[in-house]
C-alpha cells in the first residue's frame, strides 16, 4: 500500500489479518483485501462481504475511531442519509499502536466534479443533510477541528502553503482573497453539530441519488461555515446560490465557508500533489473556482503589447492548448507579425489582457475596412481556462477598444467547438465557411454586430 505521509505507520494486509485473528477470531476466516480510497487519514480493508476495517495511517488521525464509535450511533437517527455504522473497535497492541475500527460496508460511488447526473437534486439532498445535522441538539459534543475560527492555526498553515505554491497558482491573487476572507466576522451564535469534511470522496451515490455520507473524523460542534466547502469542491457554479439560499446562510458565514474551502485546498495542494492525485486535482479545482468568483469583468484591462513582453508571448504560444490551434504557417505569420508590430510596420495590433495587474490573455486585431476588424483571442494563462472568463473578457475588450466599430469578425476552425461556443456566447453568429490558406482545413466565418453587444 502506497504512503501519503512521510511518517505514517506501515500497514499491509498481513498486519490487518493478524489483528483480526487475534482480537476478532470469529471473523478470521473471512476474505480480506485492501480497499482503495483517496482518503488520507485511514487505511481501509474490506472484510468479508459487508465490513470495512479502518486503521489510522498517521498520528493526527488517532482518536477519530473512538469519536465515531461514540457519536455516530447517536447522530445517525437524526440524519436523512446513511452514515458509517461502527461494528467493533480494535485495541492498540504491540503490532499496532492505536485504536482501530470495523464498520458496516456502505455501497455507492463518489460523485465527480463536472459529472453529476442531476446537480439540482444533489444540491437539495446536501441541503437536507446539512440542515438536519445542524439542528441536532445532543449536548457535550467534541469541538470539531474545523468548527473553530480561521484565524489561528488554519491561517498559519495557509501562510506556509502560499510560500510553497509559487509557480503552481496565482499566489498574489490568492493572498489578497485570503486576507479579505479573514475580515469576515466570526460565528457568534451557539455551536452546532458539523461534519467538517463534505467533499466528493465522502459522499456516496446510488442510481444518481445521494445514498450515504461517510468519514466523520472532523465531526463535532462549532461554526457551521465549514460544512459549506462542498459548494466549491463539488457543486457547479450555477448551484451555489440555490445551495446558499436553501441553507439560509448569511454573508459572514458564506465568506467563512469560502475560507474553509480555500484554505483546505491551499494546504492540500503542495502536501498531496505527488502522493494523492485525486485530492490534489480537487484542490486545484477549488482554487480556480474561488479565483473565478473573485474576478469581475471590471478587473480586466487591455494594453498594447510591449517589446519586453515578446519572450512571454513566445512562451505562451508554445503551450499545448494553444499549439493545437495555431501552428505551421499560421504560427510563423503570428511571430513575424509581432516583430513587425514592435518595429511599427504591422497593420495588425497586438494586445495583452490583464486581470488586475496579471497578464493572462493575448489578442490580435486587424482592420477590415473602415468599420470592421478581425479578432484573434488566446487565453494564455492555464489558470484562466475553462472558468467562463473568456466571454466577459472579450465583451469588455470590444466595448473598451472598438465601440466605434460596426462589425467584428472572427474565424475559428470548424472543429474548435469550445472556442465557437465562447464566441456564440459573446454574440458572434456563423455567417459562412471557408478553407484557410494558412491551414487548409474548414473554418467558420463568424460576425458580431457591435450594436447587439451594446444593448
Amino acid at each position: 500500500m502506497s504512503k501519503m505521509h512521510a511518517n505514517e505507520f506501515d500497514i499491509d494486509k498481513a498486519l490487518v489479518q493478524r489483528l483480526v485473528e487475534k482480537q476478532f477470531p470469529q471473523w478470521k476466516n473471512l476474505p480480506l483485501r485492501h480497499f482503495s480510497s483517496s482518503g488520507t487519514d485511514n487505511a481501509l480493508f474490506r472484510l468479508g462481504s459487508d465490513m470495512l476495517v479502518h486503521l489510522p495511517r498517521i498520528d493526527w488521525a488517532v482518536g477519530d475511531i473512538d469519536k465515531e464509535y461514540e457519536w455516530l450511533p447517536k447522530i445517525a437517527p437524526f440524519l436523512p442519509f446513511l452514515t458509517p455504522e461502527p461494528i467493533a473497535k480494535g485495541k492498540s497492541s504491540e503490532a499496532f499502536p492505536w485504536t482501530w475500527g470495523i464498520y458496516r460496508f456502505l455501497e455507492g460511488k463518489s460523485p465527480m466534479v463536472g459529472q453529476i447526473p442531476n446537480p439540482l437534486s444533489l444540491t437539495k439532498e446536501l441541503i437536507a443533510f446539512i440542515k438536519a445535522l445542524h439542528k441536532i441538539k445532543l449536548p457535550h459534543g467534541p469541538i470539531s477541528p474545523r468548527g473553530i475560527p480561521l484565524k489561528g492555526k488554519q491561517d498559519i498553515e495557509v501562510q506556509k502553503a502560499l510560500k510553497q505554491l509559487g509557480g503552481m497558482v496565482n499566489v498574489n491573487a490568492l493572498t489578497s482573497i485570503w486576507e479579505d476572507i479573514l475580515k469576515a466576522p466570526p460565528w457568534s451564535k451557539p455551536p452546532v453539530w458539523v461534519h467538517g469534511d463534505l467533499s466528493p470522496g465522502n459522499l456516496l451515490m446510488q442510481e444518481g441519488k445521494l445514498h450515504a455520507v461517510i468519514d466523520f473524523g472532523n465531526l463535532g460542534i462549532g461554526d457551521p461555515a465549514c460544512d459549506l466547502i462542498v459548494a466549491w469542491n463539488l457543486l457547479p457554479l450555477e448551484m451555489r446560490d440555490i445551495f446558499r439560499a436553501g441553507l439560509g446562510v448569511d454573508d459572514a458565514t458564506w465568506e467563512r465557508g469560502r475560507g474553509w474551502a480555500l484554505s483546505c485546498a491551499l494546504i492540500a495542494l503542495p502536501y498531496y500533489k505527488d502522493t494523492n492525485s485525486a485530492l490534489a486535482n480537487n484542490a486545484r479545482h477549488v482554487i480556480q473556482e474561488i479565483l473565478q468568483e473573485a474576478i469581475q469583468p471590471s478587473d480586466f484591462s487591455f494594453e498594447l503589447a510591449k517589446p519586453f513582453q515578446e519572450t512571454l508571448i513566445h512562451e505562451w504560444l508554445k503551450q499545448p492548448h494553444i499549439r493545437e490551434w495555431i501552428h505551421g504557417i499560421g504560427l510563423q505569420n503570428t511571430l513575424n507579425g509581432i516583430q513587425a508590430f514592435f518595429k511599427g510596420k504591422s497593420s495588425a495590433t497586438y494586445w495583452i489582457g490583464y486581470d488586475k495587474e496579471m497578464p493572462f490573455a493575448f489578442l490580435i486585431t486587424s482592420p477590415e475596412g473602415a468599420d470592421a476588424i478581425t479578432l484573434d483571442v488566446f487565453i494564455c494563462d492555464i489558470h484562466y481556462l475553462g472558468k467562463g472568463l473568456a466571454t466577459p473578457m472579450i465583451q469588455k475588450f470590444l466595448k473598451d477598444q472598438f465601440s466605434h466599430m460596426k462589425k467584428i469578425l472572427i474565424d475559428p476552425e470548424k472543429t474548435n467547438h469550445r472556442a465557437i461556443h465562447v464566441y456564440e456566447k459573446v454574440g458572434f453568429k456563423i455567417t459562412g465557411e471557408f478553407i484557410a490558406s494558412w491551414h487548409p482545413v474548414p473554418h467558420y466565418q463568424m460576425e458580431l454586430d457591435m450594436n447587439d453587444l451594446s444593448r
